[in-house]
């Protein structure tokens, strides 16, 4: 069985959450488009964090926690760049760390629905940044 076949509902579920976040932003200046996407960055990343503490191991909440700082990094810069692309590119980050947590693979244990539906999600957020189609 594929992974679509496993996990199309995950996947179908995530691009409707990215829809509508950018649902979300139809009301907003550039500059606040901006800020909205760079702040949902920076709010995702913590999601594997909770998963972490979860997790209960020090290993992963340490290297989660590397992560969180890293993603909210470049939210920051991306907001004070004012570079949609950049922010763009640290969606499509997260969305190679979710694929990295596919399947038990990753540092830390997740529902395994969980990685396809942030990726999807990650990617419908990701690639219209980067090609400034938002």
């Amino acid at each position: 069985m594929t992974l679509f076949e496993r996990h199309w509902r995950a996947i179908l579920v995530g691009f409707l959450a990215a829809l509508l976040g950018g649902l979300a932003t139809l009301g907003l200046n550039e500059s606040e488009s901006t800020i909205f996407a760079g702040a949902g960055l920076a709010a995702v990343g913590g999601v594997y964090l909770g998963f972490a503490v979860a997790d209960g191991r020090t290993t992963a909440i340490v290297i989660q926690s590397i992560s969180v700082l890293a993603f909210a990094l470049v939210a920051y810069i991306g907001i004070t760049e004012d570079s949609k692309a950049l922010i763009g590119a640290g969606w499509v980050a997260h969305a190679i760390w979710d694929a990295l947590h596919h399947e038990h693979h990753g540092p830390t244990e997740v529902k395994t629905w969980y990685p396809p539906f942030c990726a999807t999600a990650d990617l419908a957020v990701g690639v219209p940044l980067i090609a400034g189609l938002t």
